[in-house]
């Protein structure tokens, strides 16, 4: 399982969204884009921690292999590179008025924890509030890993599932705790602009009853 995977077509999921946008949005339309992303030179906190977590639950026989070969989280976060292939592709029709924004943000959680004492029940609370919000981006990427891959009925767990579920929690929390991550800063990057709809290309008829 690799930290950063990407659809198998690549950027072309987005580049089909903005052909299907264009198709929506008059000439002179704004369509404001907030895609999360990530700096070609780092790996985040949240995958080196799903990875441990992961091999933590394979070795202890949580999983198994097929399982774990099966997982791939919603990982495709475009680069600035990949978003200049991505505009590229559709200048036809959106043209980019000025530069995009590229902020990283620190977690609220992650800010807590550098006003606090820094305890070990500073680091627990850090470790289970990280853990909470990143289970709720990746439950169904789990879960469906546990099922060979069937994304049918995901809001629906058997026992072993969340028996697996719960222990993968676990295993993240500690790794989050681990000496290599604990002070690792928890953040988020982004890709920020807004592209304006140039004219001359077709627009969706219109069915609505003005």
């Amino acid at each position: 399982m690799s930290a950063r995977k990407r659809p198998p077509t690549g950027p072309r999921r987005p580049h089909k969204l903005l052909r299907l946008r264009a198709k929506e949005i008059r000439p002179g339309g704004h369509l404001l884009m907030v895609i999360p992303t990530t700096p070609s030179s780092t790996v985040k906190l949240h995958w080196e921690a799903t990875v441990q977590a992961l091999k933590r639950c394979l070795k202890h026989g949580t999983i198994t292999p097929a399982q774990y070969r099966a997982f791939s989280g919603p990982w495709f976060q475009p680069t600035e590179e990949d978003l200049q292939q991505i505009l590229s592709d559709v200048r036809d029709l959106w043209y980019l008025p000025m530069p995009w924004a590229y902020p990283t943000l620190p977690h609220p959680v992650w800010t807590k924890l550098q006003g606090s004492e820094k305890t070990r029940q500073d680091y627990e609370e850090y470790a289970e509030g990280f853990a909470g919000f990143f289970m709720a981006l990746i439950r169904d990427s789990l879960v469906r890993a546990l099922r060979g891959g069937d994304g049918k009925q995901l809001q629906y767990l058997s026992a072993s599932e969340d028996i697996a579920l719960r222990q993968f929690t676990m295993s993240f929390k500690e790794a989050v705790l681990s000496d290599s991550l604990r002070d690792k800063r928890a953040e988020s990057s982004w890709l920020v602009t807004r592209l304006v709809r140039k004219p001359g290309a077709q627009m969706l008829e219109s069915r609505a009853n003005l």
